[in-house]
């Protein structure tokens, strides 16, 4: 039970800081539902205009990249990779 306890918190701490950033873009971003299959295969669920605050909802390290989960200011969610010319910024 306290191992339980133990993972739970660790994960909600995890989250809890991944929400204390935003994204923010020099370029137009396209946000996708998952990101777990190559991007050329998706079709985007968001095209975000360069220079708009994207709230972070989580951050994903993996396999030498990072995938962000945000939000729109329109409440629009999905996925993006990280790379040059998109910066995550601590509030």
């Amino acid at each position: 039970m306290l191992i339980i306890v133990v993972v739970l918190v660790a994960i909600g701490w995890d989250v809890f800081n991944d929400r204390k950033h935003y994204v923010i873009s020099a370029e137009a971003i396209s946000l996708y539902t998952d990101l777990s299959v190559k991007t050329s295969h998706l079709v985007p669920v968001a095209i975000v205009a360069p220079g708009e605050k994207l709230d972070v909802l989580r951050i994903r390290h993996e396999n030498n990249a990072i995938r962000v989960k945000v939000e729109t200011k329109d409440g629009k969610v999905g996925w993006l990779w990280l790379r040059e010319g998109i910066k995550t910024l601590k509030r």
